[in-house]
């Protein structure tokens, strides 16, 4: 026999469990942002326009889904290893602008 929603000590549904999922998610991933934004956003430029970008695909492909929890979860690692490759990509970016600034007739050879 199965509890009314209105009965105390009744279970929650799986789609509210995965809506308070998501919602928590939404607001990390939001706050992590706006970390990002004013601290790293001169330094590291890439890396605050993947996380916009990522949190874009992450929302589009999870309304799109039945709010299951193995797919949030799948969605959440790609958009990790999405972060991860901008974030290896900035760091070569920026140690190949540093070596160029270090070393000027590399400079040279680069702009040839």
């Amino acid at each position: 026999m199965e509890n009314p929603e209105g009965v105390a000590g009744a279970l929650p549904s799986s789609s509210s469990v995965s809506q308070k999922v998501f919602f928590f998610v939404v607001v990390f991933w939001f706050f992590f942002s706006v970390l990002f934004f004013f601290f790293l956003f001169v330094l590291f430029p890439f890396i605050f326009i993947s996380i916009v970008y990522s949190f874009v695909i992450y929302v589009y492909v999870y309304i799109n889904t039945c709010l299951d929890l193995k797919k949030l979860i799948s969605i959440c690692l790609f958009v990790c290893l999405y972060f991860f490759f901008w974030v290896l990509v900035d760091v070569i970016r920026m140690q190949l602008w540093s070596l160029q600034r270090d070393l000027p007739f590399m400079a040279c050879w680069v702009t040839l």
